[in-house]
């Protein structure tokens, strides 16, 4: 009987060459979605944001005392008290991951001779599109979207940076 030898398979050279594609593959597939993701994350944040420009002029229309800055213990719900310090129901509820850092201390509805109605935020993901240059204008290092409600000129804006 004569045994004959098969050569069924593949080599080790083989395989580690279709071993080092996948992974260069995997590496340039990962990188994308991780993009993308981020960019689902800043959108979140643009959505909130204009959102909450919305609930802000409402308050300054109906001249209802909040207090935008007194934040819920878990950090999502704005605006918690009137301006007397009173207990109320969220203005606002940020979406999950969402973060809002105040600029000035005259985010309170409506406007007197201290606050002058006005609001001023950003509001970013904390896993959003990371921004280098961002660091320098707002400390937050995440692409971010400034709020800015001025009620005595009736303006209201929203800025992606």
């Amino acid at each position: 009987m004569n045994l004959i030898k098969s050569k069924h398979g593949f080599t080790f050279i083989e395989l580690s060459i279709v071993m080092a594609i996948l992974s260069v593959l995997s590496a340039i597939a990962l990188t994308y979605f991780n993009d993308v993701f981020s960019r689902g994350r800043d959108a979140a944040a643009i959505s909130d944001a204009v959102s909450l420009i919305t609930v802000v002029n409402n308050h300054f229309l109906d001249k209802k005392s909040v207090n935008y800055e007194a934040i819920s213990p878990d950090g999502r719900g704005l605006g918690v008290e009137d301006e007397d310090g009173n207990p109320i129901p969220a203005a606002f509820t940020l979406s999950p991951g969402i973060r809002l850092q105040f600029e000035g201390t005259d985010n309170i509805s409506p406007s007197d001779a201290g606050t002058k109605g006005k609001f001023h935020a950003y509001i970013y993901h904390y896993q959003g599109t990371t921004d280098p240059d961002d660091i320098s204008l707002t400390g937050i290092g995440r692409r971010c979207v400034l709020i800015a409600i001025d009620e005595t000129t009736g303006t209201h804006d929203h800025v992606l940076f």
